[in-house]
């Protein structure tokens, strides 16, 4: 019994343009060839070769790998070049000896460039995957550690937020340990505000018409701290209290011949005050003295006009600022020096 031959394929000519590196056109030179960077070459390859090419109306059959390839996060050769790292630059470090040892050097080549890209993203997703997991892990840890502090602890407030999130949006969302969260703060400053009241209302501080005012939610908060710092800077009475500098103390102390001096705004700024004439130290001294329950510091205060020609010290006028918290509230006093 015969059997028919199979007939091998046809060869299939082609014309494949392609670019030469300068390595490849400097061995092209070497080798007496064209070292032209653009070159094209002609001849037969295989039926497996033909999807690297295209066939055009009229029937002939063509490659052009002058340009760069892209790929995708996938490995798929893309047309958006949006990735500077996942590309196949097919130029050639030697002359083609033929077409179809060209196209399968660029096949392959493409191929392991695809392969690279896709193994890049699978491994970054994996990196991200194991990631996503210690954050996971590390936020369930710091719950259960916040829960039992909280149970612990009626008046525990976590001063941190979850690790790996924006501690306003998840102290503002609907989780469950969030809500009992916010919840826990609000008392707080329930219960907090309610001392404070109550340690101002039995301080004897003031006066029955303004505790009246008080427990109506009446009373300015002005009159209420202006009180307060009577009482507590009483023993301070005898010492002169500090005149701020003003915007006519500043154009007086010039004593220039400067019209828009008259209508340039005035700036201040206050500064540790840098040194202390001996009576000026005396008189701090002194002031601690008589209110030991007061923190006093010396500081120094600097007038100027907004401009770049009048320096800070135009003028300058040392105080003494004596503060003190009383019932939950800091007020604060300032003296002549």
């Amino acid at each position: 019994m015969s059997t028919t031959p199979i007939p091998e394929t046809t060869p299939i000519q082609v014309t494949v343009t392609y670019t030469l590196s300068e390595k490849g056109q400097r061995a092209a030179l070497l080798a007496g060839k064209d070292a032209a960077r653009s070159q094209t070459i002609n001849g037969a390859i295989p039926a497996d070769l033909l999807d690297m090419c295209r066939i055009n109306p009229d029937g002939s059959v063509t490659a052009d790998y002058t340009k760069e390839i892209h790929f995708d996060q996938q490995g798929e050769i893309t047309f958006s070049s949006f990735s500077s790292t996942r590309i196949y630059s097919p130029e050639q470090d030697q002359p083609a000896s033929s077409a179809a040892a060209l196209l399968a050097a660029i096949r392959d080549g493409i191929r392991a460039k695809g392969a690279e890209a896709k193994a890049k993203y699978e491994a970054e997703l994996a990196e991200q995957a194991r990631r996503n997991q210690a954050r996971e892990e590390e936020y369930q840890t710091w719950l259960s550690a916040t829960q039992q502090a909280m149970d612990a602890d009626p008046q525990f407030v976590p001063t941190s937020h979850p690790p790996g999130y924006s501690g306003h949006s998840w102290y503002g969302s609907e989780v469950p340990l969030a809500v009992a969260i916010r919840r826990r703060v609000k008392a707080n400053e329930q219960a907090a505000e309610r001392d404070r009241r109550a340690a101002i209302r039995n301080s004897l501080i003031l006066s029955a018409d303004q505790i009246e005012r008080f427990d109506a939610g009446v009373l300015p908060e002005a009159e209420l701290r202006q009180t307060i710092a009577d009482w507590a800077f009483a023993a301070l009475s005898d010492f002169s209290l500090f005149e701020k500098i003003t915007r006519g103390d500043v154009v007086a102390a010039l004593d220039r011949d400067d019209e828009d001096a008259e209508v340039k705004a005035a700036v201040y700024r206050t500064l540790p005050a840098p040194s202390l004439t001996s009576e000026q130290w005396q008189k701090i001294k002194a002031m601690r003295t008589a209110c030991p329950g007061a923190v006093i510091e010396p500081i120094l205060h600097q007038g100027s006009l907004d401009d770049n020609d009048t320096p800070w010290d135009a003028v300058e006028r040392v105080g003494a600022v004596a503060k003190m918290t009383v019932a939950g509230i800091e007020v604060r006093r300032e003296y002549a020096l």
